[in-house]
């Protein structure tokens, strides 16, 4: 889910030249408002498959929510609004990137008694 959530909004403006906090200048105070609600739509959806994920045993945390925007904050940093054309790079690039940060985050609710 988080190397999606990376890779979706990356193949989609991928061919724009310029980066996106340039273009988008102009509205940038409606847009952040708008993001913030589409993060939460997102954290909610993370937080269920978390619950879901305790609730079988596989992961071990305290609070689904937290952890849930503890993981979109790790990969916020990857998504291409926060990135200029340069730094969005090659997609497999991004992907290797996002792919170790998941894998990272995801180890740290794994619960120890699978492992």
């Amino acid at each position: 889910m988080l190397l999606t959530r990376v890779l979706f909004r990356f193949d989609s403006v991928q061919h724009y030249t310029q980066s996106l906090n340039d273009l988008l200048a102009a509205l940038r105070p409606g847009l952040l408002a708008r993001r913030a609600l589409y993060f939460e739509a997102e954290a909610q959806i993370f937080a269920e498959v978390l619950s879901a994920g305790r609730k079988s045993g596989e992961f071990s945390f305290d609070d689904e929510h937290t952890v849930a925007h503890a993981l979109l904050q790790a990969t916020n940093g990857l998504l291409p609004y926060s990135l200029s054309t340069t730094e969005l790079g090659e997609r497999e690039d991004v992907e290797k990137r996002a792919s170790d940060v998941a894998n990272l985050m995801l180890r740290g609710v794994l619960n120890r008694k699978n492992l």
